[in-house]
C-alpha cells in the first residue's frame, strides 16, 4: 500500500475504521493495521482524483471526492470486507452515486434540521439520499480567492478564484450577483476607473496561464469582450492609472505589458448594453531583473512603480 495524506475517515465499528486515499481508493483498517483496499469494479477508483470527505449514515458511508460526487457505501459490506487473491483490493460497486458539480468537495455533515450538506464543487449543497438529487444553495469560490477589487459606483466587489472563476458581488447584502467560469485560475483582477469606462462596468482579469480577459458586468452575468496574452507566466498584477488612459500588466514571466485604453467610437447592443466598452491596444513591455510583488500608478499616471522578489523598486514610463 502506498503512503497517502488522509483527509477523510470514519469509523463503522469499534474495531474497524475507514480512510481516504490520494489515489481514490478506501481503505480499511483494523486493530490499527491495514486490513483491505476498496476499489470499484474494473479496477476504478471509489473517487478520481482522491476522497475528500466521509460520514457514516445510518447502514451507509457517504464519501465525498475530488470528482465533485457523492457516493454511498454499503457499511456492512465494508465491516466484512477482505482482500482479494495476493492481496489485491475488494472491488465494490456503490449504492447511489451524485454528481454535485466540477470541483473537489470537502466536508459532508448533517446539518441542524436534518439535512445532509455538503461543501465543494463551488458551492453548499443540500443532497436528498432518497430522490438522490442535490440542490445547491450558496454560491462561491472553490478553494482560494486570489484577488479583489470594488466598483468606483456601486457596492459591488468582484473576485477571482483559483477555481477558475470570476464572481460578483453585492456586498450590502452579501450576494453573488453573477459568475463567469474559465479553463484556468484567475490570478489578479481590477475594475476600470470611471476615467476609463463611464458605465462602471468594465473589468480586466489576469490568469495562471498568462491572459488577460476583458469583462462586462451585465444585470446577471459577466460579459467577455476581448482576452489577449500578453504573458507566458501567471499575470500576477492588473492596474489602471488614475487617468484611465493606461493598463498595466505584470507576470512571473519577468515582465511588464502596458495598454493603451481607447474609448470606443460605436454602439455595442441594445439596452443597457449600448455603449460598447473601450478597447486596449498595446504600447510595448519592459523586461524586469525578477517577478513582480507589487505595482502601483503615479498619481498622475507618469510611471508605473514596480517591486520585485529580488528586493528591487523600479518605475517604469509607458
Amino acid at each position: 500500500l502506498e503512503l497517502s495524506d488522509i483527509s477523510g475517515y470514519a469509523e463503522l465499528s469499534p474495531s474497524v475504521v475507514v480512510s481516504g486515499s490520494d489515489w481514490g481508493n478506501l481503505v480499511l483498517w483494523e486493530g490499527g493495521l491495514v486490513k483491505c483496499e476498496v476499489r470499484r469494479a474494473g479496477g476504478a477508483p471509489c473517487h478520481p482524483g482522491g476522497v475528500g470527505a466521509m460520514a457514516v449514515d445510518g447502514d451507509r458511508l457517504l464519501t465525498a471526492g475530488a470528482d465533485g460526487c457523492v457516493r454511498a457505501w454499503d457499511v456492512a459490506a465494508l465491516e466484512l470486507a477482505e482482500p482479494g487473491e495476493d492481496g489485491a483490493p475488494l472491488e465494490l460497486e456503490p449504492r447511489l452515486d451524485v454528481a454535485l458539480g466540477a470541483g473537489r468537495l470537502s466536508s459532508i455533515s448533517r446539518g441542524p434540521d436534518g439535512r445532509l450538506l455538503v461543501v465543494g464543487a463551488g458551492g453548499l449543497h443540500t443532497l436528498d439520499l432518497a430522490g438522490g438529487r442535490a440542490a445547491r444553495v450558496l454560491a462561491f469560490h472553490e478553494g482560494a480567492v486570489a484577488d479583489v477589487d470594488t466598483s468606483p459606483a456601486a457596492h459591488v466587489a468582484v473576485t477571482a478564484g483559483a477555481d477558475g472563476s470570476v464572481r460578483l458581488w453585492d456586498v450590502a447584502v452579501r450576494a453573488q450577483l453573477a459568475a463567469a467560469h474559465f479553463g484556468v485560475g484567475a490570478a489578479s483582477v481590477a475594475w476600470a476607473p470611471s476615467a476609463a469606462d463611464a458605465s462602471a462596468r468594465l473589468v480586466v482579469v489576469g490568469f495562471d496561464d498568462g491572459s488577460l480577459r476583458v469583462l462586462q458586468a451585465c444585470a446577471d452575468s459577466l460579459r467577455l469582450v476581448a482576452a489577449t496574452k500578453p504573458h507566458g507566466r501567471r499575470l500576477t498584477h492588473v492596474a489602471w492609472s488614475d487617468d484611465g488612459r493606461v493598463l498595466a500588466t505584470a507576470s512571473l514571466d519577468e515582465t511588464v505589458f502596458f495598454f493603451h485604453v481607447v474609448a470606443s467610437s460605436s454602439g455595442g447592443g441594445d439596452g443597457a448594453d449600448a455603449a460598447a466598452p473601450p478597447a486596449l491596444r498595446p504600447l510595448g513591455f519592459f523586461r524586469l531583473g525578477a517577478a513582480p510583488t507589487a505595482a502601483a500608478w503615479a498619481r498622475d499616471g507618469s510611471v508605473l512603480v514596480l517591486a520585485d522578489a529580488a528586493g528591487g523598486l523600479a518605475a517604469y514610463t509607458p
